[in-house]
């Protein structure tokens, strides 16, 4: 016996069977005193053998449209899967790059930090030094001009009557120089000491501000959205 042919796609049998049936059973004839209506057997038998034969092709073109329809599914579920995966790739190379922004930026910070302390301790330590050589030349000079006077005291009591009278007076001035010397070199130092503090303080408040903006940048970079999955 020769193969059938695979029914193609096409509005059911088994449906137009059943609606022939259901306007044979409405147009039949009624039975009297009951529900029951006569049709025509022969007519109603040979719609049912028709029925039956159309049956399995029908379920094959159901198992066909299921088959169509998986076939559209998987296809979508790899479609999405895909998706998902360049989503998780994409995200993870976007959170590297944040976090490498990040660190280079706080790296950055801590670098510009630690030469900014550098440059102020040497800026310091160079004022110290300064107000320090500066203060012992003025009290060498003070000496220097001390002695002087002395010198020169002595030469005009040698010359004068009242010599002791002249070397108490040189004496007077010698230390009253002495002292006018040592309260400027005081003075140079308190000035240097607040030049120094000031230095100090305009260096913690840049590193301040430099703290700021990393706390900020972390802040940012915490704040970011996230891929969801």
């Amino acid at each position: 016996m020769a193969p059938q042919e695979e029914a193609q796609y096409a509005p059911s049998d088994v449906i137009a069977v059943l609606n022939r049936l259901s306007e044979m059973i409405e147009q039949g004839r009624g039975v009297p005193f009951s529900a029951s209506v006569m049709i025509n057997q022969a007519e109603g038998v040979e719609l049912l053998d028709n029925a039956r034969a159309a049956l399995p092709a029908d379920l094959v073109n159901a198992d066909r449209i299921v088959a169509d329809a998986n076939k559209v599914l998987d296809a979508a579920d790899e479609e999405a899967a895909q998706t998902i995966s360049d989503a998780r790739v994409e995200a993870e190379q976007v959170t590297r790059e944040a976090e490498e922004e990040a660190h280079n930026t706080v790296t950055q910070a801590n670098a510009q930090a630690e030469q900014t302390i550098a440059e102020a301790n040497q800026r310091a330590e160079s004022t110290i030094n300064h107000a320090d050589a500066q203060a012992e030349e003025t009290i060498a000079q003070a000496n220097q001009r001390a002695d002087q006077i002395l010198q020169e005291a002595r030469q005009r009591a040698d010359q004068l009557v009242s010599q002791e009278n002249i070397y108490r007076e040189a004496q007077q001035a010698a230390r009253q120089t002495v002292q006018e010397a040592r309260q400027q070199a005081s003075d140079f130092m308190n000035q240097s000491d607040q030049y120094v503090s000031e230095s100090l303080a305009q260096l913690e408040e840049l590193l301040g501000g430099i703290a700021e903006q990393t706390r900020q940048g972390r802040a940012q970079f915490s704040r970011q959205e996230r891929p969801q999955f």
